[in-house]
């Protein structure tokens, strides 16, 4: 019974050992692993100070630190032990005042940034001038946007300079017959080069002919277009356009219209209608056509020793109904329809010409009388 008790005892002893010895290594793993990770993230540079002041203007010093995410960015400024004092230099927080020209040393400092437990310093060097400091700063390198350029004077890249090569310019058409065809030309120019903007390509019109009519003129309608207006009373054969550059004011000529001065219009004997005296019943319709005696013969073709012959019609009754209408056809043609409510009893309709053969005594006359339908 003695040995019972004894086994007994020992293995309670022994429980009670490892249960300590878990518990302790428990502890032990918690520490050891259960600690947060450091997150500190050191500073590692100091940029966005101007290397220029003015000697009469305050600079406020505002660096930027790299990383943007480093744990501590606060940055204390301060003359740097080493600086001879030329510039005269005097600090108020952050805004770095002077006296004279010089140059000034000046140390950043920020606290815990280079570890959990060490500053990070970082000196810098400002040379001091009476002349006047464009933006407050300069760049180190001009063409390293990273480097030291103060905050409100970012680098920029430089620029590409635009070249002008050369100028076209193209029309339309490049002969109007005055009074007959069209009174005006159009006009595109484009400027050619390298590193163009829209602002490069701007053009300005003028003609260049000396001489021409009050009313010819060129009128711009867009950055590179143009309209060349002619006056019906010009009378020089050759019109000249030049285009300008108004950013480089470079011209080109080469915008040239040729002006044809046709033969006086012929002489037009009469205009008949065919037919010129009818009856036509309400609810139909009458096809007519209007000839033309040039110098003693009819003529059948629309164009007559480069004149265009363009008939016109008018009726000249006023009807009752708005639906009895007379309309033009090509070729001289006109049809007149006559609505079933139709009153007027007679209708006069006449042929004429279109400019420059418009003379009120020249015109074909018919004569229309309306009737009723009479059925088969």
């Amino acid at each position: 019974m003695k040995n019972k008790n004894k086994w007994l005892g020992i293995i309670a002893i022994a429980t009670i050992i490892a249960v300590l010895l878990v518990g302790c290594n428990d502890t032990n793993d918690t520490k050891n692993n259960g600690e947060t990770p450091s997150t500190f993230k050191a500073v590692t540079n100091i940029t966005g100070i101007p290397s220029l002041k003015q000697t009469d203007v305050n600079l406020t010093l505002t660096g930027t630190v790299v990383p943007n995410d480093a744990t501590n960015k606060t940055i204390v400024w301060s003359i740097a032990d080493d600086d001879n004092g030329s510039a005269e230099p005097s600090l108020a927080g952050n805004v770095l005042t002077t006296g004279t020209e010089g140059t000034v040393k000046l140390l950043a400092t920020i606290a815990n940034g280079l570890t959990e437990t060490t500053p990070y310093t970082q000196p810098f060097t400002i040379t001091v001038t009476d002349d006047e400091v464009t933006g407050g700063c300069e760049c180190d390198d001009p063409e390293d946007c990273d480097g030291d350029c103060c905050a409100e004077c970012e680098c920029e890249p430089d620029t590409p300079t635009p070249t002008y090569l050369f100028m076209v310019i193209s029309q339309d058409i490049s002969e109007v017959i005055l009074g007959v065809t069209v009174d005006n030309v159009n006009f595109m120019a484009e400027v050619i080069g390298l590193n163009l903007t829209d602002e490069h390509k701007i053009i300005r019109w003028e003609i260049l002919t000396e001489g021409t009519a009050s009313g010819t003129a060129i009128v711009s309608t867009g950055d590179n277009t143009a309209t060349l207006w002619i006056a019906p009373n010009e009378s020089s054969p050759l019109i000249q356009i030049i285009a300008i550059s108004t950013f480089f004011n470079k011209s080109a000529s080469g915008g040239v219209v040729e002006i044809i001065f046709p033969p006086p219009p012929p002489t037009i004997d009469s205009i008949t209608i065919t037919p010129n005296v009818i009856n036509v019943a309400r609810g139909f319709e009458q096809h007519f056509f209007a000839n033309v005696t040039i110098n003693g013969s009819i003529i059948t073709e629309t164009v007559f020793e480069g004149y265009l012959i363009d008939v016109y019609w008018v009726m000249e009754t006023n009807v009752s109904s708005p639906y009895t209408t007379l309309s033009s056809s090509p070729g001289n043609y006109a049809r007149l329809l006559i609505c079933l409510d139709e009153t007027t009893e007679e209708i006069v309709i006449r042929a004429r010409l279109h400019p420059p053969f418009h003379f009120e005594h020249i015109f074909g006359e018919a004569i229309i009388t309306v009737i009723d339908h009479e059925e088969d």
